[in-house]
């Protein structure tokens, strides 16, 4: 493998990053060379099919879909790709970029050189010399060295009972915002056969103290009502898969039921933007951030931001209101509808601006109102 790993020390030292790719060697007499690109997007329904049909072409090993869990929500598809011709894939990460800009409605963005690197290694695997480990008492992995430790406790998902599907992964990430915990959900799509593609997944969580005694298996099983999560038992020699994002699951679903459970939320359905500032001001108020409805489009927050909702772009009342309070007040716009979104990040003399941030409805559902106190 293009991992090096030995008994208590893993090492990592041979990859290299060029542009938007990671380069891992191969060490042994088969010169093959394993590539790693990060994708963040925010049209994951085109994304996905795109990248199914680059599986069954073979020109991805696998690729994982990963939601990065702390404050903030974060979703990234992390693509491997192995041959023996270093051109070979730079002509398919080529030919994937072109092909996303005609189907993605919404942006994407590889990630490059030093942001695509602490991304990849960013699951715990700082510090590439560290010493890793098992706890005594746990199943925990502990990475560290003279400076810092981590902490990774895994956990296989079994989603073969699951039944709110169109919910799972609001209310999975929301518990684990809940609970404060940072950590990992993964799901690996591979092909199994030729016309066969397979996706399980698992989380990560990533912890600092070793006295951390939370139960978090109970908690979500307790939540789904089923054992949902399971502890997962990873042997040292095993830890790069944690780091390559490979499948470590014994739980598998078919594409077509892993793509329901994620796409569930893009569905296109029709959104009472009434009902949106109703849920809006309630969780303002839990979050005791101080708020004024001004009127049904705009919020101001906190007496230093104006946050305003439109279902439809009104560029002339956004003129309006940017000439009478911008920039003394930092300026949050949400697009419910998708193709007015698409519309409104491409005024750059807008999105540019110091202070202003374009809200998709999706990104809107993951936001942390405890930002505003900050």
């Amino acid at each position: 493998m293009c991992a090096t790993v030995k008994k208590g020390k893993f090492k990592l030292k041979s990859y290299s990053v060029d542009k938007e790719l990671i380069f891992f060697p191969s060490l042994n007499k088969v010169k093959k060379v394993v590539a790693f690109s990060i994708i963040k997007v925010s049209d994951l329904v085109n994304t996905l099919s795109v990248l199914k049909e680059l599986i069954e072409k073979g020109s991805l090993s696998y690729f994982t879909f990963q939601i990065s869990i702390s404050r903030t929500i974060e979703e990234y598809f992390i693509l491997c790709l192995v041959d023996f011709d270093i051109n070979t894939i730079l002509d398919t990460v080529n030919s994937l970029k072109k092909i996303l800009a005609n189907k993605n409605l919404l942006p994407f963005s590889f990630l490059e050189k030093k942001q695509l690197e602490n991304q990849f290694f960013k699951i715990g695997f700082t510090f590439l010399d560290s010493k890793v480990h098992k706890l005594k008492s746990t199943d925990s992995i502990i990475i560290e060295n003279e400076r810092d430790f981590s902490l990774l406790d895994i956990y296989n998902l079994d989603l073969s009972e699951l039944e709110n599907k169109d919910n799972f992964i609001y209310n999975f990430t929301n518990l684990i915002k809940k609970f404060n915990i940072e950590g990992y959900l993964v799901f690996n799509f591979k092909s199994e056969s030729e016309d066969l593609i397979v996706t399980s997944g698992y989380f990560i969580e990533l912890k600092h103290d070793i006295q951390d005694e939370f139960n978090l298996e109970y908690e979500i099983n307790r939540f789904f009502d089923y054992d949902i999560v399971e502890p997962f038992s990873l042997e040292i020699n095993d830890v790069y898969k944690v780091l390559w994002r490979l499948d470590i699951s014994d739980h598998y679903l078919l594409f077509k039921d892993m793509e329901e459970i994620l796409i569930s939320r893009y569905k296109k359905k029709e959104i009472d933007i009434n009902q949106v500032n109703i849920e809006f001001e309630k969780s303002l108020e839990e979050n005791g951030v101080v708020f004024h409805r001004l009127n049904p489009k705009s919020i101001l927050i906190e007496s230093k931001l104006m946050f305003m909702i439109f279902k439809e772009i009104d560029f002339q009342l956004i003129s309006r209101i940017f000439d009478k309070i911008y920039p003394k007040y930092s300026i949050y716009i949400l697009i419910i509808d998708d193709s007015q979104y698409a519309e409104m990040i491409k005024v750059k003399k807008l999105t540019e601006l110091p202070n202003v941030r374009i809200l998709d409805y999706n990104t809107f559902l993951q936001f942390d109102v405890r930002e505003f106190k900050s």
